[in-house]
């Protein structure tokens, strides 16, 4: 894809939300019953104050196991520099598998960060059974520094925007079937909440190409207006919500519930190849097409995007992976609509756990050029690489 000759090796910063229903198998059963764990109460007991302390317990040991194996790990949600166990009340319980979710530290792309992934899954797997169901999902928030002198410019959001827009369509067919039109996740330009004018714009494309719609990206000035294009709810495919925020980040919400380190490095990948592509592409020649791309571009776009992040994370995408996923988007009935619904309201009253993670960052002003988490500037050039209708 056109892209500009400018463009050098870029480092992002990112974090990970992993959901998961998890029982503990009998050695970590033998040790949180020393902690007060009762063995008697299961999900579906009644006494709320019992589940919450069995679950308070579990939480914590989870986290001593991940501070054992020298992975930063606690509780609290205000600590960015540690992975945190946290309670993930949209999840359905049942039998004896328990709700929580994991939320990474803020991490960079030139750490090491697969090998603490890694770290994090064999601790969790040695003394966890994990289930996974359609209710757990993962999701990836990429920023291009941790302050506010290296958040996203505008340039930049621009070009995620279009990058978003551009590979919608292949990006739904890799999902599986219950992640095509998830209610959590819905497609930006396709999903029922997507706005009406973008539907529009996406739809009419194979009849008058993508310029109407990176032509309407193109007039936004100011990142509070990126919100309100891309339209209020939180639950897209990508969740912008944050860009103006501390927070600062692009949040990828349509990956699956992963049950291993490689999933999961999988999936972080994708978003950070992605990410890192759309960055330093231009657009321009594009505008006078009228295809949806095809998975087999994405794959190449993703490819690139990784390989750009350096040798730490080579490896992360599993290529044979990004493949179309042929299965019909799984349907929904009117009575899990309601429950999602009720769902939605609840947890509009929290927000997200990396966000408010994120947020609790010092903002101490560091130059652009010096920050661990800084991706060059030069990113923003709009020159163009010669290579046309690459993703075609």
């Amino acid at each position: 894809m056109a892209s500009s000759s400018s463009a050098t090796q870029s480092v992002l910063a990112f974090g990970l939300e992993m959901e998961f229903l998890i029982r503990p198998n009998a050695r970590m059963t033998s040790t949180l019953i020393k902690q007060g764990w009762d063995a008697g109460v299961k999900p579906n007991n009644r006494d709320e104050q019992r589940k919450s302390t069995n679950r308070v317990i579990m939480r914590r040991a989870i986290a001593d196991s991940l501070r054992g194996a020298g992975v930063p790990a606690g509780l609290n949600t205000q600590n960015f520099k540690e992975w945190t166990v946290v309670d993930e009340r949209s999840l359905d319980e049942f039998g004896d598998y328990w709700r929580v979710e994991l939320v990474s530290r803020t991490m960079f792309t030139a750490e090491i960060w697969q090998n603490e992934v890694d770290q994090v899954f064999r601790r969790l797997l040695a003394n966890w059974d994990i289930r996974l169901t359609t209710g757990c999902s993962m999701h990836v928030h990429v920023s291009t520094g941790i302050t506010q002198e290296t958040r996203y410019t505008m340039d930049q959001i621009r070009r995620i925007m279009k990058g978003i827009a551009f590979f919608d369509d292949a990006i739904t067919k890799i999902m599986p079937a219950y992640r095509k039109n998830n209610e959590w996740a819905m497609s930006n330009f396709q999903g029922r909440d997507a706005p009406a004018h973008l539907r529009q714009l996406y739809a009419a494309v194979p009849t008058h190409t993508w310029a109407p719609l990176f032509e309407r990206f193109d007039k936004i000035r100011m990142k509070q207006m990126v919100p309100l294009e891309l339209g209020q709810s939180r639950y897209m495919s990508w969740n912008f919500a944050n860009v103006n925020a501390q927070c600062g980040t692009v949040e990828f919400r349509r990956p699956p519930a992963v049950g291993s380190a490689e999933e999961a490095k999988h999936w972080a990948g994708v978003a950070l190849g992605f990410v890192s592509e759309a960055l330093i592409t231009d657009y321009t020649p594009y505008k006078s097409t009228n295809q949806y791309p095809s998975v087999t571009s994405l794959k190449r776009f993703v490819t690139d995007g990784i390989n750009r992040l350096g040798r730490t994370c080579q490896g992360a995408v599993n290529k044979a992976a990004l493949v179309e996923d042929r299965s019909a988007a799984m349907p929904y009935t009117a009575a899990e609509l309601q429950a999602i619904a009720r769902k939605k309201a609840e947890k509009n009253s929290r927000g997200s756990p990396y966000v408010e993670k994120a947020n609790s960052r010092p903002n101490t002003p560091v130059s652009r050029a010096s920050s661990p988490g800084a991706m060059s500037n030069a990113s923003s050039g709009s020159g163009k690489s010669g290579k046309k209708h690459r993703w075609f």
